[in-house]
C-alpha cells in the first residue's frame, strides 16, 4: 500500500484522521504486508500510534516512515514493539530527526529482535553516541542483513566500535556508510577488522573531500587564496603541500577501499559456493532438512579441489 507524495499543507485534522484510518487498517486488514508512508507529514503522535499497532499486527513485513517529522518521542515504543513483533522484516526511518536518543532506543531493540532484516536510518542527525548505540545493539543481533546509516555524523570512536562489531558479526551482508566523512586511517581499521568477517558482501564508503579525509592536524578555520577560493583546514604551507597531503590521504583511502572490496568479493564468492553446496546436498540427500543442509554447507572446510567439484555439481543440478 503506497500513500506517498502527500501535500505538506494538509491540515493537522486531516493528518490525524489519516493516521487513525491507517492504524485501523493495520488492526483489521489481514492481507496488508507492505505500507509506504514516506512524505506523509507524520509527526510523533502519528508515528507512535502506528508503531504501537505493530505490537498486535502479525502480517506487515515492510514499513516505510521516511521523510517525515519523527524524533525520539515518536519511536520510544519501538524497543518493546520489536521484541513482540515477529513479522516485520524491513523498517525505513530515513530522513527524520531521530537523533542520538532515538538511536539508543533502536539499538536496544536490535539486541533482542530476531526478525528485522533491513533497517534504514539515513540522514537522521545521529552523532557519535547514536551511531555507537546502533552498533552496540548489533553485537547480540543475529538477524539484521542490511543497515543504511549513511549521512550521519561519524568520528574516530565510531570507527573502533564498528570495527569491533564487524570482526565478529555473522549476519550483516550490506552496510552503507556513505556521506559520513570517514578518513583513511579509520578505513584502515575497518579493513583490518573485516579480514575475519565472512558475511559482509557490500560496504558502501565513498571518498569525500572533507575535513575528515584531509590532514587531521590542520587548522579548523582554513584560509582564502588570492583568487578568492576557500581552502579548508590548512594552517601553514603552500597550496602544493596541501595538495600533496590531500593526495596522500586519497591514495591511502583507495588502497584500503580496494582491500575491503576484495574481502567483500571473497564473501560474495563464498555465498555462491554455499548455494551450490546446498543444491548438491539436496540432490544427493533429499531427505536432509533445509536447516541441516544449510549448516553443513556453511561449515564445510572447502579446498580448491572441493570448490571446483561443488561448482561443477552445482551447475549440473
Amino acid at each position: 500500500m503506497n500513500l506517498q507524495n502527500g501535500s505538506n499543507r494538509r491540515s493537522q485534522c486531516a493528518i490525524d484522521e489519516c493516521t487513525r484510518l491507517i492504524t485501523d487498517l493495520l488492526q483489521k486488514d489481514s492481507t496488508l504486508t507492505e505500507l509506504n508512508l514516506t512524505r506523509r507529514c507524520i509527526h510523533n503522535d502519528g508515528a507512535e500510534a502506528i508503531i504501537n499497532v505493530l505490537g498486535i499486527n502479525t502480517n506487515l513485513t515492510s514499513l516505510n516512515l521516511s521523510n517525515n517529522y519523527i524524533n525520539t518521542n515518536g519511536i520510544n515504543a519501538l524497543n518493546n514493539v520489536l521484541q513482540i513483533n515477529t513479522t516485520l522484516t524491513k523498517l525505513d526511518l530515513s530522513r527524520n530527526y531521530i537523533g542520538d536518543q532515538g538511536a539508543e532506543v533502536i539499538g536496544k531493540a536490535l539486541e533482542n529482535n530476531t526478525t528485522l532484516k533491513i533497517l534504514c536510518l539515513r540522514a537522521n542527525q545521529l552523532n557519535s553516541n547514536g551511531i555507537n548505540a546502533i552498533f552496540e545493539g548489533l553485537k547480540n543481533n543475529k538477524s539484521l542483513l542490511s543497515l543504511d546509516i549513511s549521512y550521519n555524523e561519524f568520528n574516530d570512536d565510531n570507527a573502533k566500535t564498528i570495527a569491533e562489531v564487524l570482526s565478529d558479526n555473522a549476519s550483516l551482508t550490506n552496510l552503507n556508510l556513505n556521506g559520513m566523512g570517514i578518513r583513511s586511517t579509520n578505513l584502515k581499521n575497518l579493513s583490518n577488522a573485516l579480514k575475519n568477517n565472512i558475511t559482509l558482501t557490500n560496504l558502501h564508503i565513498a571518498y569525500e573531500t572533507s575535513l575528515t579525509n584531509e590532514n587531521e592536524d590542520s587548522d579548523s578555520e582554513g584560509r582564502i587564496r588570492e583568487d578568492g577560493s576557500y581552502v579548508f583546514h590548512q594552517d601553514s604551507g603552500s597550496d602544493s603541500e596541501y595538495e600533496e597531503s590531500r593526495n596522500t590521504n586519497r591514495s591511502i583511502f583507495y588502497k584500503e577501499h580496494e582491500v575491503i572490496e576484495s574481502i567483500c568479493s571473497r564473501n560474495r564468492d563464498k555465498e555462491i559456493l554455499i548455494g551450490k553446496a546446498i543444491s548438491v546436498i539436496r540432490v544427493l540427500a533429499p531427505e536432509t532438512p533445509t536447516e541441516i543442509a544449510n549448516l553443513i554447507s556453511e561449515q564445510l572446510l572447502i579446498t580448491e579441489t572441493d570448490a571446483a567439484t561443488l561448482r561443477r555439481l552445482g551447475d549440473l543440478v
